[in-house]
């Protein structure tokens, strides 16, 4: 049986949370209060909003929506703008946050509202549903439904994991709540305007985060554990147990949710007995390349395939762990034989399988090539900690402009003097590294060449010695 623990550590500025499986870091949890996102930000995942439609792009298919206060969202769905005209009001969900490779982009709204419980997921709608991630037995389940048929009459319930370990009379009492709020949001016409704020960071990790079955909630922080505890005696029991961290260590270095993070943030991620992951984010998704390099096998195909086997395991916990989302390539070494693919696609599912986030794995597009769609939420783990790459131009590229700078500085400049080019140390490093370039700029012009280390980087003459 899976040994589950959640980690949660506060400082200023910041809350965050760590799911470990066996002590293994398998999913994480920032909440920052400012920037995107942050809680100082009304934009956020799960904030709910009266809306105006402002505009409605028929080519992109999207409306846009003016949510108040000099905030505005998209709308991409076009089921969700069907019969919309400009100027009407709409009540909408933040449903996720544009990445950092699309600054510019606007949040992404929805119509479908949803409020996330411990043990129910509350929505727009009529019925009780049961997810397929509920273990219990069937009389527990039958138990439930009937307790929530009442429930079920006003708004669609769906009965989530954690419903196995409580009680029906508590999955009643949170569904009601839950569909209580639901309700009055959705008869609130004042738009366009806030309507109901994102969930609280502890609620909200409670709730994500917390595996659905018995497991200890390590807290570090008197007023942290006290918010937990608060919450805790607040939800229906499915035996989460609190845990003071009252060592002097951090929580996280303690426990090795750093150093897994750095890890997860390297370039290349190593895989057991050689061979790596490397992970790169696009603006729709993500690539995933399997690199066989520094692994042995018995055979070829043999090292092939223990490679892929252990790279679909690893995938899966990738996606989770940096939160990837929306169109993710993995890229595997290419195999022979029908049945090894089979068992590399079945590890690949049963990884998946334990990602909480709705996830679809599409058929092989080419040789060793396989498609998974993830659901976006919020920020990736690289959006959330780094900061976007940007291409720059290479040193060479930048000194032989520096170059053509000092070529034309020449032309134009009348006095005689020795021509200086100043640049950045790496810059002139290479231009004093590679004299045939200064020589030659030096023939060219009839002039001496001087390269300096120093800013502003150009070029100029010098009449001095």
């Amino acid at each position: 049986m899976t040994r589950s623990e959640l980690l949660l550590t506060e400082s200023p500025g910041e809350m965050r949370a760590a799911l470990l499986e066996d002590d293994r870091l398998v999913e994480l949890g920032h909440w920052r209060t400012a920037g995107p996102g942050g809680s100082d930000d009304p934009v956020r995942p799960g904030a709910i909003f009266g809306a105006r439609v402002t505009a409605i792009d028929g080519g992109k298919g999207i409306c846009r929506l003016d949510l108040g206060d000099g905030l505005d969202a998209i709308m991409p769905d076009r089921q969700d703008r069907r019969g919309f005209t400009e100027g009407a009001l709409v009540t909408v969900q933040i449903a996720a946050l544009p990445s950092a490779h699309d600054p510019d982009k606007k949040p992404v709204a929805r119509r479908r509202l949803v409020l996330e419980g411990r043990t129910v997921t509350v929505e727009t709608g009529r019925r009780v549903t049961v997810s397929p991630r509920f273990d219990g037995d069937d009389g527990h389940e039958a138990a439930l439904v009937s307790a929530l048929d009442p429930v079920g009459a006003r708004v669609r319930v769906t009965v989530e994991a954690a419903a196995a370990h409580a009680t029906p009379e508590a999955v009643r009492a949170e569904a009601q709540a839950l569909g209580g709020i639901l309700l009055t949001v959705t008869e609130d016409d004042s738009a366009p305007c806030l309507l109901l704020a994102a969930p609280d960071p502890v609620v909200d990790a409670l709730t994500r985060l917390a595996p659905a079955g018995p497991a200890t909630v390590t807290v570090e922080g008197r007023d942290l554990a006290r918010r937990v505890r608060h919450h805790l005696a607040q939800s229906p029991d499915t035996g989460l147990a609190l845990n003071a961290w009252t060592e002097r260590a951090d929580l996280f270095a303690e426990r090795g949710v750093d150093d897994a993070i750095d890890d997860a943030l390297a370039a290349e991620v190593d895989l057991p007995g050689g061979g790596s992951l490397g992970i790169d984010q696009t603006r729709g998704g993500a690539v995933i390349d399997v690199n066989q390099r520094g692994r042995d096998g018995a055979s070829l195909e043999t090292n092939r395939l223990s490679l892929n086997l252990a790279a679909a395991e690893h995938a899966a916990r990738q996606i989770r762990l940096q939160d990837l989302a929306g169109q993710i390539f993995i890229d595997f070494v290419g195999l022979k034989r029908a049945d090894d693919w089979d068992r590399v696609l079945a590890a690949l599912d049963a990884g998946l399988a334990r990602d909480p986030r709705p996830t679809r794995r599409h058929q092989v597009k080419a040789a060793g090539l396989v498609v998974v769609n993830r659901q976006r939420r919020g920020l990736s783990l690289r959006d959330r900690l780094l900061t976007p790459a940007r291409p720059q131009l290479s040193v060479e590229t930048r000194a032989l402009a520096l170059v053509r700078q000092g070529l034309r500085t020449a032309e134009t400049e009348r006095r005689p003097g020795t021509l200086v080019l100043r640049a950045p140390e790496a810059v002139a490093g290479w231009l004093d590294k590679t004299e045939p370039v200064c020589q030659r700029l030096s023939e060219q012009t009839g002039r001496s060449v001087r390269v300096e280390t120093g800013s502003p980087a150009g070029a100029h003459v010098s009449t001095g010695g």
